[in-house]
């Protein structure tokens, strides 16, 4: 009878202990298990738009499709190819539509660990060079533009270095990795600092982080995980500030007195909806940046297809 009670007790552990949900203790582990040659395609739409006294303004949307590939599965790594399509911009000014395609890669190849947690942008110097013969296209096209071509310039030195490229031109992929590699207990928030990439060009930002487990389901096999992060605001300030300067040295234009230069606010918040296997099922970012009274709203969904 008691070897009969035990292997009971042992298949109930093993029922709840399965994939990477244990509600023995109500925590869930986000891990990678994936083999090589599988692939799961998805759906992808960004959009932009600043709120003033109650007005929308300035809205931008772009949508496009990408086929995540594992082409290589090791003891310690995945590698992991991204390729897209299909996409479409939605905006009023042909600059930004066309600024937003030169800018969006045809191809990524990543690598993580074991784990499945970001490392880096393999192709990142292929990556480079398309964006600059895009980025060329562009001078080309809008040479008319007074100041156009010094301007232009400046967004291209962005693009330089790999810490840039992984920090301003994948974005859907930190987003998609967000959460791997950690382990996470309902009804207990994970309170803690880190870095967050800096798309001026300079040293990482610190964030305050707060992490919790929204959902575990056991019968579908996910989890939802929430985070939310701040940027230190003084850090924000100045870089905002030394890359205003150099583009109104750029544009010939007035600079702004720092004293009456804005303070800035900018708050991230992530939702995932996490398969047991690793696979993001949904994934919503929502960054918002306050400043004068105006808000600016950027808005990202990764969706299973």
């Amino acid at each position: 009878m008691k070897k009969i009670l035990f292997f009971a007790f042992f298949l109930a552990n093993v029922a709840v202990c399965m994939g990477q949900i244990n509600m023995v203790d109500s925590t869930v582990q986000v891990i990678g298990f994936w083999d090589r040659n599988e692939k799961q395609s998805y759906t992808v739409s960004h959009e932009e738009y600043k709120v003033s006294k109650g007005d929308t303004t300035s809205r931008v949307l772009y949508t496009y499709d990408v086929d995540i590939t594992i082409i290589d599965s090791t003891a310690k790594s995945y590698t992991i190819q991204w390729d897209y399509s299909n996409f479409n911009v939605v905006s009023e000014l042909a600059f930004m539509k066309k600024l937003l395609e030169a800018t969006k890669l045809n191809r990524a190849i990543i690598k993580t660990n074991e784990m499945g947690v970001f490392e880096e942008l393999v192709n990142w110097k292929d990556v480079r060079t398309e964006t600059m013969r895009l980025f060329k296209v562009l001078q080309k096209e809008f040479k008319e533009i007074p100041n156009f071509d010094s301007l232009l310039k400046q967004q291209m030195a962005l693009f330089q270095s790999k810490a840039s490229i992984e920090a301003a031109l994948i974005e859907e992929i930190q987003q998609f990795y967000t959460f791997h590699g950690g382990s996470y207990k309902y009804g207990v928030d994970i309170e803690s600092t880190m870095q967050m990439a800096n798309k001026y060009g300079g040293k990482p930002f610190d964030a305050e982080v707060v992490i919790w487990v929204d959902t575990l389901n056991v019968t579908d096999s996910y989890s939802t995980i929430c985070m939310t992060n701040t940027v230190d605001s003084v850090q924000l300030w100045n870089a905002a500030y030394e890359y205003v300067t150099k583009m109104a040295s750029t544009l010939d234009i007035k600079l702004p007195k720092k004293e009456d230069f804005p303070s800035f606010k900018n708050t991230t918040y992530t939702t995932a909806q996490i398969h047991n296997w690793g696979w993001i099922i949904f994934s919503i970012v929502t960054k918002e940046v306050e400043a004068d009274n105006m808000l600016k709203v950027e808005e990202q969904t990764i969706e299973l297809k």
